[in-house]
């Protein structure tokens, strides 16, 4: 019963967060919606910040499962490709309200990249994307991994800050063309 009732609260915030923001979500509201009681609640998750986390989790590992699945068997710029968009699909199937909780928390994690196994994929993209002369060696793996991540997160601000109304594809695809080609050989 541990995993499925932690799964459960999980569910249940993740979806209240699509339509409400995380400061009107209470504890009480996750328990009584999930259909266990506050100290229940508390069993499971220490407080509304480490629910916050497993949200977080979560949401990454669907994006790592789906990219490891849509990636198989592609050349690396193509995966750098799916990389992106896989991204946004997965980011605007989710209310922006979800998303602007988790800004302050990559800000205050000095080492959030190295601590995500998703962007670890995006710098195996490019390095095989360097190894197969995909890439003009003058620009060195690092700096196309900050500048696409870069402006990747930028996207995603500028998203959040519109509060969802702008569409994070075409702005985020409209330029990526254009960096791609500067980069490749």
């Amino acid at each position: 019963m541990t995993k499925k009732t932690k799964d459960k609260i999980i569910f249940t915030a993740e979806s209240l967060l699509e339509s409400n923001e995380y400061k009107d979500i209470s504890i009480r509201e996750v328990a009584f919606l999930s259909g266990i009681s506050i100290g229940t609640f508390y069993r499971y998750m220490n407080s509304k910040e480490e629910l916050l986390e497993q949200l977080k989790i979560k949401f990454d590992q669907k994006v790592y499962n789906t990219l490891l699945k849509q990636t198989k068997g592609k050349n690396p710029i193509e995966k750098i490709l799916i990389f992106f968009d896989t991204y946004i699909n997965y980011i605007t199937k989710y209310n922006y309200k979800f998303f602007v909780f988790f800004i302050p928390t990559l800000l205050e994690k000095q080492d959030f990249i190295s601590q995500s196994k998703n962007l670890c994929l995006l710098k195996q993209y490019i390095e095989e994307a360097y190894e197969s002369d995909g890439f003009n060696d003058i620009y060195s793996q690092d700096y196309i991994f900050r500048t696409l991540s870069s402006f990747f997160i930028g996207t995603i601000f500028n998203w959040c800050f519109s509060m969802g109304k702008s569409d994070m594809k075409k702005d985020f695809f409209s330029n990526f063309d254009t960096l791609i080609s500067k980069f490749k050989n």
